[in-house]
């Protein structure tokens, strides 16, 4: 059983991975796989009981229970193992034997690195690779040589050839750095440190924050404190020792904003105070002005200390982590914020461009945005007019930090336990509606109708019918993978590769 879980997720990220050609296509016939081309051309006999698509010249098939490496002609490259991976960039795979041991082999069959590594890391065109003993970590470069044992507990790279590091140091974790690029090495002393952004590094030492150089230079003294939001330790996946707030742990846009004496201010990259420590809270600047809250009421400071949105709004209680980065609700000018318990818009001097009348608001994309009115979903323009009628139950991607609704031309819609695809002026794209949300993949996504499975495109078009309710997986512009039936199937052809 284990076995079969390794290779289901094999499986999967070779179904799912963007790096792959398709002009070689598993094959099946019978129980047995092999390749053809897309006019269904055999190029490799089916011999194998599983295979996936090439990257590159290479491919991992499963046969007699055994993983192995092939090329386009289905030469066999290595021997069988338990679990193998391959790196065509750097011309090597991994490998994995009974005992689940990591050895690094070369396409030609030569070990790479010393074998006493237990699990050996990948360069990606970098000239150092992170390796393993037994968990704990170190560094070799290219010729495999070591460049730092293997007695870390964590090793990460970073940006700018910075290395970040960590073991135990008087009962704690503490942290340290590498200069890449000048081998120099800031000492293991910090509690904790934080990526690099704009050239420093927020790190704690002792009891307090403060910032630090690549080179371990004192940059503004350790004298701050830095509070975990009672929301976020409320979360579901709060965990303290790994905690990193985005939002403001760090500079942005030459500010930092900090916590002294249970209140937030700004200071400069040489530590001036530029905004004072007057806040309730505070968030990191984005494209010129920061969320603060003052007497239990949200506004807006531009870099000069100036509330140009003054602190008279709340704020969406939904709205938390991520999606609450800095300035995340700013879209196309306007500002979505909560005033008595009801949503609008600002613009970016604080005058309110759209009346506080909706009972959610989300922010603008291409020119709409989605309001809830009575417990439905519409849309408005940038002057507030009513766009789209509020008759919806639900909008896919409202509150989605990395999307938007209409932010590629159309929205997904929710009305009556059914999904649909509108356009900007609400008409219905699709020639139905669906039971369940059509997930968008390379332009195309899967939707299902009862027993039937469609797949539409993100005009509403249905280029693809399949008639039995089987489960679908779609792997590019042409190709899809029906689980049930375990063959690809090109779409705009019809043809399907296997017997």
């Amino acid at each position: 059983m284990k076995k079969f879980s390794l290779f289901c997720s094999i499986f999967y990220s070779c179904l799912t991975a963007m790096s792959q050609r398709y002009d070689l296509v598993p094959y099946r016939k019978d129980t047995l796989w092999g390749y053809c081309d897309t006019s269904k051309k055999i190029l490799i006999d089916p011999q194998f009981n599983q295979a996936v698509f090439f990257e590159g010249e290479h491919a991992v098939v499963k046969k007699a229970g055994k993983f192995f490496l092939i090329n386009t002609k289905g030469e066999i490259l290595s021997p069988g193992y338990r679990l193998l991976f391959f790196y065509e960039n750097e011309k090597c795979y991994t490998a994995f034997d009974e005992q689940y041991k990591e050895t690094r082999y070369s396409f030609k069959g030569k070990v790479l690195g010393n074998i006493k590594y237990t699990k050996a890391g990948f360069f990606d065109g970098d000239k150092y690779a992170i390796v393993e003993v037994y968990g704990n970590k170190g560094l070799v470069d290219t010729g495999w040589k070591e460049i730092l044992p293997c007695e870390y507990t964590t090793m990460e790279k970073l940006p700018n050839e910075m290395l970040q590091f960590s073991k135990p140091l008087n009962g704690q974790y503490a942290y340290g750095f590498r200069n890449m690029k000048t081998g120099f090495m800031v000492p293991i002393k910090y509690q904790k440190v934080y990526p690099f952004n704009e050239g420093l590094s927020l790190a704690k030492l002792g009891n307090k924050w403060g910032f630090i150089d690549s080179l371990g230079t004192e940059k503004i003294p350790f004298k701050y404190d830095k509070v975990v939001p009672e929301e976020e330790k409320k979360a579901k996946n709060y965990n303290e020792e790994n905690y990193i707030d985005y939002r403001y742990d760090g500079f942005s846009e030459g500010l930092a904003v900090l916590h002294r004496d249970t209140l937030y201010g700004f200071i400069d990259k040489t530590g001036k105070e530029i905004i004072p420590f007057i806040y309730q809270y505070a968030y990191g600047f984005k494209n010129g002005l920061a969320w603060v809250k003052k007497n239990g009421k949200w506004g807006m400071v531009n870099k000069n200390g100036i509330e140009s949105m003054p602190c008279e709004y709340d704020m969406a209680p939904t709205i938390k982590g991520k999606e609450f980065i800095a300035l995340e609700s700013v879209n196309e000018k306007l500002i979505r914020a909560i005033k008595d318990k009801k949503a609008g818009f600002c613009n970016t001097q604080g005058k309110v461009a759209i009346s506080f009348r909706f009972d959610y608001a989300a922010r603008f994309a291409n020119g709409l945005a989605p309001v809830k009115e009575n417990g439905k979903w519409g849309f408005i323009n940038w002057q507030g007019e009513k766009m789209i009628s509020s008759v919806y139950d639900w909008v896919v991607d409202i509150g989605n930090y990395y999307s938007s609704p209409f932010d590629k031309g159309y929205a997904i819609v929710y009305q009556n336990n059914r999904y649909s695809l509108i356009d900007k002026k609400g008409k219905q794209l699709t020639p139905t509606t669906y039971d369940r949300e059509p997930e968008f993949i390379n332009g195309l996504a899967v939707a299902k109708n009862g027993t039937q499975v469609t797949i539409i495109n993100t005009k509403g078009q249905v280029v693809y019918i399949h008639p039995s309710f089987h489960y679908i997986v779609i792997i590019n512009d042409f190709l899809i993978y029906d689980y049930d039936d375990k063959c690809y199937i090109n779409i705009k052809t019809k043809m399907k590769y296997c017997n």
